[in-house]
């Protein structure tokens, strides 16, 4: 007797997992993953799923295939059955369960700590199982239950920043490891189980990586026990797994957060793979896959007294900033659809927020929905109620969770608030992972589900949190202006932010129609304030920004756009100073040693002096605010009589050369704009000649300046 069950044992293991023999409806799939160890070894980690309907997986060692040239065997460490938690107190049993409903068990299996040798080749280390079989009742392959699982991984050479060698993962001679990267790993079993015709959003793939790599997520093909494409039924493939047809919204993936929506409008179960790329700056690092179906169930509504109030809604789920800490920018999809939030913060910020979850709807029988909050991140504090501030993956000070509920109970009826906590330092400013700096950009992963069945609701939000150097706040630019003056080149100015504790420099930034920026100069003087840009002329600058960065240049602050043009050129057409016409406000001002003093009711675009002295106007435009230069006037005096004498001829002038019967002054010619075409030339009894043969037609004014005085005529040009 004892012989015999020895015989059947030892038949059913070959069953399981020999894909040469009769195939068995067990298995729906699993994932491998690996993680550096402290002394530079690795551990591997394989995850089966099983379907509770079918017979039980065993427990007895695996053998994770490879071209790294090692043994890695792993044993069963963990078992645990993934059902919902129903409110009607009738969570299935996993031994009484139905065959293909989603209901499952998850083992876990881990290697002893493996060093492995030099580096992986350009193509990556490869990891892989394979075994029988996927169960018949998936719907979108052909002959599914001839078909078998092939689990993989793919582990990629790492180069230093500036260096042609990729490190070394370790000496098997030596027996030393040099960990330099874990794989992506996934938070939590597959959430599997949905309902057709409702919109669906699986939070399925969540993944989390130690080395605060970034990952990037899309679907993949599932392969078969040889190692090869599974062999999809017509309107199926890696990339729309599930149906597609009229009354179906085709599955996605999003690459950021690896969240798959869709709605199927047919009830089955759907063979996927999902696939989790980890990027370290331009290297793709390491590749992990989950391959596991999708369910869709018949979900009825339940029948009882409150059953026309109730909802199959996922709990509504929201952050609400504290208003003391730093903000929360939301960060969306095309579509308008909330990807994550995102927080900037620098060493010394205290970052806190609440989270608010709401299901108010009662159940079909009249009991409250019960809602159930978990946490991930690696810097968020894994020890019990996330309440240690020491006690995280990476290093500390720790985020914090804390529950306003009950006895601090991370679950409720109706509704939960989690705050969250984090005291960010400078050592999350450049952490050091695997001896490589890592971006300092740490995810956190906030989930709650409700308890409605069959399937349990749930809503999740991601928050990003980046840390950065510390720089000093950009200039302050709310009345800034672009001015043109008489050179012809823009001109602008700002007000210095006082704060130069992290000041490093200004950047100046123009951009075009395109809003593409181009920079034009760093500035090394905090207390400058001005910039005249001599390269772009005024009709093909949209605009301006003024960058503030830190000494290092790390870190970067940007001004608003200065965008609002004021011509600042002003002339006297021999009564008047004249402004550009349509600003706002104007108000004249007289230019002395001291500075400038307002000219009571001079508040036109036009001025008349009546004393000798220097003038100027400032223009207000809306909030922009600026001052013109400051031009001389003199009062005609000395020069008058004896320059009323003076005769220019010929005028009006077509001959190119205008001549004067006297001499012992400056002249210059200024258009009606008060453009300056001439500029002091020296009238001498040997040079008694202007050369004006390249100005256009039109009126001109001929200004006469000596030490006595100055004086002005009119010139016509035909």
């Amino acid at each position: 007797m004892q012989s015999q069950f020895k015989t059947f044992v030892f038949a059913l293991l070959v069953c399981l997992f020999s894909p040469s023999v009769s195939k068995a409806s067990h298995l729906l799939g699993g994932e491998i993953v690996w993680r550096c160890q402290d002394n530079g070894s690795y551990v591997f980690t394989m995850t089966l799923y099983r379907d509770c309907g079918g017979i039980l997986l065993p427990y007895t060692s695996q053998t994770l295939q490879n071209n790294a040239g090692v043994s890695i065997v792993l044993d069963s460490v963990n078992s645990e059955y993934l059902l919902p938690s129903c409110y009607t107190n009738t969570t299935p049993n996993c031994g009484s369960a139905i065959s293909g409903e989603g209901y499952m068990e998850k083992v876990t299996y881990q290697s002893g700590e493996i060093v492995l040798h030099g580096a992986p080749p350009a193509g990556g280390w490869y990891f892989n199982w394979s075994s029988c079989c996927r169960p018949s009742s998936v719907s979108n392959l052909l002959n599914p239950s001839s078909l078998g699982y092939h689990l993989r991984a793919y582990m990629y050479p790492v180069y230093p920043a500036g260096s042609s060698s990729a490190l070394s993962a370790g000496d098997t001679a030596t027996g030393i490891g040099t960990c330099y990267d874990s794989s992506p790993y996934f938070l939590e079993g597959p959430q599997a189980r949905t309902c057709a015709n409702e919109d669906n959003m699986l939070i399925n793939n969540l993944g989390l990586d130690s080395d605060l790599d970034s990952l990037y997520y899309r679907f993949a093909s599932p392969l078969t026990d040889s190692g090869v494409v599974v062999p999809w039924d017509t309107g199926y493939y890696d990339l729309s797994p599930l149906p597609s047809g009229i009354g179906s919204a085709p599955a996605q993936i999003d690459s950021l957060t690896g969240v798959i929506t869709f709605n199927s409008s047919m009830t089955g179960s759907w063979a996927t793979c999902v696939e989790v790329e980890s990027w370290r700056g331009n290297y793709m690092v390491g590749k992990v896959y989950r391959d596991i179906p999708i369910f869709t169930l018949n979900c009825l509504p339940d029948s009882g007294l409150c059953a026309s109030s109730a909802s199959n809604e996922p709990p509504s789920f929201e952050i609400i900033n504290d208003t003391a800490s730093n903000p929360v920018s939301v960060i969306q999809s095309l579509s308008g659809d909330t990807l994550f939030y995102k927080i900037a913060a620098i060493p010394g910020d205290n970052i806190s927020f609440s989270l608010l979850a709401k299901d108010l709807s009662p159940h079909a029988n009249c009991q409250s929905e019960q809602l159930s909050f978990v946490g991930f991140g690696a810097t968020l504090s894994d020890s019990l109620n996330y309440s240690s501030t020491n006690s995280c993956l990476l290093n500390g000070p720790c985020a914090t969770l804390s529950s306003t509920m009950f006895n601090g109970a991370f679950t409720g009826n109706d509704s939960l608030r989690i705050n969250f906590d984090w005291t960010v330092s400078t050592s999350h400013l450049n952490p050091v992972v695997m001896g490589t700096i890592a971006p300092a950009i740490y995810p956190f992963y906030f989930k709650v589900s409700d308890d409605e069945c069959p399937v349990n609701k749930s809503s999740v939000i991601i928050v990003i949190v980046e840390v950065e150097d510390p720089v000093s706040a950009a200039p302050n630019v709310q009345s800034s202006c672009i001015s043109i003056d008489s050179t012809g080149f823009p001109a602008l100015n700002w007000t210095p932010n006082p704060d130069t504790s992290s000041w490093g420099s200004y950047v100046i930034y123009s951009f075009d129609s395109t809003f593409s920026p181009i920079p034009l100069d760093t500035i090394y003087d905090w207390s400058i304030n001005s910039f005249i840009d001599t390269i772009n002329a005024p009709a093909s600058v949209y605009g301006y920004v003024i960058a503030v960065t830190n000494p290092t240049f790390t870190n970067w602050a940007y001004s608003a756009p200065i965008n609002s043009v004021v011509n600042t050129n002003i002339f006297y057409n021999g009564t008047q100073f004249l402004a550009s016409p349509g600003y706002t406000f104007y108000q004249w001002v007289k230019c002395d040693s001291t500075g400038y003093t307002s000219i009571p009711n001079a508040n036109a675009s036009s001025f008349t002096p009546s004393t000798s002295g220097d003038y100027a106007v400032i223009i207000i435009d809306g909030t922009c605010n600026v001052i013109s230069d400051c031009l001389n006037f003199t009062s005609p005096i000395g020069l008058k009589e004896a320059a009323e004498n003076v005769n220019m001829y010929p005028n009006p002038n077509i001959e190119g050369s205008l001549y004067f019967d006297a001499w012992g002054f400056y002249a210059s010619v200024h258009d009606l704009s008060g453009k300056i075409v001439i500029s002091n030339e020296f009238i001498s009894e040997d040079h008694r000649a202007l050369t004006v043969d390249r100005l256009p037609k039109g009126s001109y004014i001929v200004t006469l300046t000596s030490d006595s005085g100055v004086y002005r005529k009119t010139l016509i040009i035909l």
